[in-house]
This record gives structure tokens, C-alpha cells and sequence, in this order.
């Protein structure tokens, strides 16, 4: 699923975080990306994540939410950083990974100060929502401005080899490490995640919320009325071919019948 970008001039901030929460609620793997390296601002612009856990509900009339809830509904993250500059060195100048560069970034800063406490905050609601989470540097694609500015016509050539080997390695990453969508242990499959759609998007446009517990219950209605409707389905078909021709028949016979139905 593929969305707008947040902090849109024509949105406000509630348009984002419904953008946000809603597809933080459908996927199992988050892909946000942004430019640069992951400094302050960055860290600042994901600051609406403080907003999520006001968000949703877990239950309908309970405000209480924990760590625990979030973590088993929330998607992997993979954090893409575009033009990305910076040597992946940590402040010793030793060589570390993509994944260690965004768990150094997510580290507290030192300092007790009000400003201080606020960007930590950021950082802890981060490492709790997003458990499981990863990211990919890629470099700027080209130096040319003309080009920069036509990516789409552009052919490989043109780009910087460095860039065309990060896309296909992000590429593959995607399409290797997406997990299946669960929810309490469940594989959301496509009728269910019509029906948890359905009651995300009910919760939100009518109370401002979704309940994640309403939108489990509405799934898993769901799936049952479909599993219900089958068996009636399959239940009159076994009747129409065991019981209507040559009818009438004794009682006897119409009970084994229906027990033989039943199986």
C-alpha cells in the first residue's frame, strides 16, 4: 500500500496522523523514507509517532494502552534514507552497519533539560512501537540537476552505480523480509483485511479512533458469518441430492440423514 506523503501544505496535522496510524494498522512491514541522514529534524518530523498511542483504542471502553498492545499490531519498520552522505562510522570511526546507524540514532542523548527530554521521548516511543526495525541508506541517484529533476525517463546508465545497486538491494530486502500480517496470532488473509479496513476506516471517520478490538471482533464476524454461510450452503446441497428425490421418506432416514450431513 502506497500513501501520501505526511506534512502535505494543503493537510493538517490530524490528516497525517490518520494517514499514518491507518497504515501502520494494514501492513506488516512500515516503509518510511526520508532525505538525508537521521539527525534531529528527521527524528522530529516522526514526532506525530507520539501521537498514535492517543490515537487507537484496545478496547472500547477502556483507555488503557501498554507497550505490549502497540507491539502486536504494529508492522516492521524499515527506515529508507535518500541521499544519504554520511560515512557508516560510529564516533570511534569503526566501520558499522545500516541497522547499527539507525540504533546509534535511536539512542537517548545525555541531558536533563525539558528540549532534552522531548527528543528522548521520540527515541523510546520509536524503540517500543517499531520492536522489530531496520534501515537502508541509499545515495543521492545522480549529481546532474537536469537529471535530478527527470528521474523517471532517466535510463541505469545514467544513474550513479551506487544508486542502481542500493534500489535492487532494497528491492530485495522488501520482497524477502515482508512477514505475514498477523493479528493475535491470526494470518490476516484478503477477505480479513477487507473487513479490518472496513472497521479501521468506521472507527476513524466516526469517532476520530479506530478500537483494535472492535476491528478484531468485526474481522474475525466476519470470517465466521463466511464459514456459517458455507456450511448452510453445503448442508442444503447434501439435502437436495440425499433427500428430495423419491420423497417422502421416514422419519428414520431424514435423521440419519441429517446426522450424515452434519459430519
Amino acid at each position: 500500500m502506497d500513501t501520501e506523503g505526511l506534512g502535505g501544505v494543503d493537510e493538517n496535522k490530524n490528516h497525517d496522523i490518520r494517514i499514518f496510524i491507518l497504515s501502520v494498522l494494514l501492513s506488516s512491514l512500515f516503509i518510511y523514507n526520508s532525505k538525508g541522514t537521521i539527525d534531529e529534524n528527521a527524528l522530529q518530523n516522526m514526532s506525530l509517532v507520539i501521537n498514535l498511542a492517543n490515537s487507537f483504542k484496545v478496547k472500547e471502553f477502556s483507555d488503557k494502552i501498554s507497550t505490549e498492545d502497540i507491539q502486536n499490531v504494529f508492522p516492521r519498520l524499515l527506515w529508507v534514507l535518500r541521499d544519504f552522505s554520511l560515512k557508516l562510522e560510529d564516533s570511534n570511526g569503526n566501520p558499522i552497519t545500516m541497522k547499527e546507524y539507525l540504533e546509534n540514532s535511536l539512542k537517548d542523548v545525555k541531558g536533563i533539560s525539558e528540549t532534552i527530554q522531548q527528543k528522548n521521548r521520540i527515541r523510546k516511543i520509536l524503540r517500543d512501537f517499531f520492536k522489530d526495525r531496520d534501515c537502508y541508506c541509499l545515495v543521492r541517484p545522480t549529481e546532474d540537476e537536469n537529471k535530478l529533476q527527470n528521474l523517471t525517463s532517466a535510463s541505469e546508465s545514467e544513474l550513479r552505480p551506487e544508486f542502481v545497486k542500493g534500489i535492487k538491494e532494497v528491492t530485495s530486502l522488501v520482497h524477502t523480509s515482508v512477514p505475514v500480517k498477523t493479528i493475535n496470532g491470526m494470518m490476516v488473509n484478503g477477505p480479513n483485511l477487507v473487513a479490518l479496513s472496513e472497521s479501521y476506516c468506521k472507527g476513524i471517520n466516526e469517532k476520530g479512533l479506530p478500537v483494535l478490538q472492535t476491528a478484531w471482533n468485526y474481522m474475525c464476524e466476519n470470517q465466521c458469518n463466511k464459514i456459517i454461510n458455507k456450511l448452510v450452503d453445503n448442508y442444503k446441497d447434501y439435502i437436495k441430492k440425499s433427500i428430495f428425490p423419491n420423497m417422502p421418506h421416514p422419519s428414520d432416514y431424514l435423521k440419519e440423514n441429517h446426522k450424515e450431513s452434519l459430519k
